[in-house]
């Protein structure tokens, strides 16, 4: 299927530009503690809609200022608590609340103990801005580095190696893309996704289905605890 292609001049966020991880980025309302949210997909099978594969199983912890403090990414079977593997990300802030450090682990199943896979150390400007991130192996050993400027709207990334030297550079132009099918007569056809959702009491959805045009393509549950 063809696509079409229209770049906007709108600000890229990309995985490196966020100072904090709040219920706010994850548009949480009201004091959240803990979120549980599983995902799965659905799949058509002779003209009717069914659940497809499992996608997997999170979980976002929250402290009182609601900073993200620890987020699990857990793989398993749909119907059970059983997992096959554990992976948790530790959130370590600064006195600004920026986030200073990540520490990455991984568990296996049957309950094995914690394997500490790396270790992700940020510096900001005083404007806030992230300027450096280095990511080290769980043993200590570095893994790799980016170093980011800013100037006249872009945004340039440089990775380093262990010694602080420039081994390659991106250019970021801050323009994001949209991309749009067409059919074979030019036709757009929408790929506009939307929700249709089920909100608890404090107005953040527990469970949500997700389309693409007129088209079942995942569905999400969640269960929330409140302070």
């Amino acid at each position: 299927m063809k696509k079409l292609i229209f770049a906007f001049a709108l600000i890229l966020v990309a995985h490196f530009s966020f100072a904090q991880e709040t219920t706010e980025t994850f548009e949480l309302k009201g004091k959240v503690r803990f979120v549980e949210e599983s995902s799965y997909e659905f799949v058509e099978k002779f003209g009717e809609v069914e659940l497809g594969n499992f996608l997997g199983r999170k979980c976002l912890l929250f402290n009182e200022k609601g900073l993200l403090i620890v987020k699990f990414d857990i793989n398993g079977q749909r119907n059970s608590r059983d997992t096959t593997s554990i992976v948790s990300y530790e959130y370590v802030y600064n006195d600004n609340g920026q986030i200073k450090e990540i520490n990455e682990y991984e568990q296996y199943a049957p309950r094995t103990s914690k394997t500490f896979n790396s270790k992700t150390k940020n510096k900001y400007d005083e404007s806030g801005r992230l300027i450096q991130q280095i990511i080290y192996f769980g043993t200590g050993e570095f893994k790799e580095g980016h170093t980011f400027t800013f100037e006249n709207g872009k945004t340039e990334s440089h990775s380093i190696d262990s010694e602080g030297n420039i081994i390659t550079e991106l250019v970021y132009d801050n323009s994001i893309e949209e991309i749009t099918d067409v059919d074979a007569n030019g036709n757009v056809i929408s790929n506009k996704v939307t929700n249709k959702d089920v909100l608890d009491q404090q107005g953040n959805w527990i469970k949500r289905v997700e389309f693409r045009g007129k088209k079942q393509i995942k569905g999400y549950d969640r269960k929330i605890i409140y302070f």
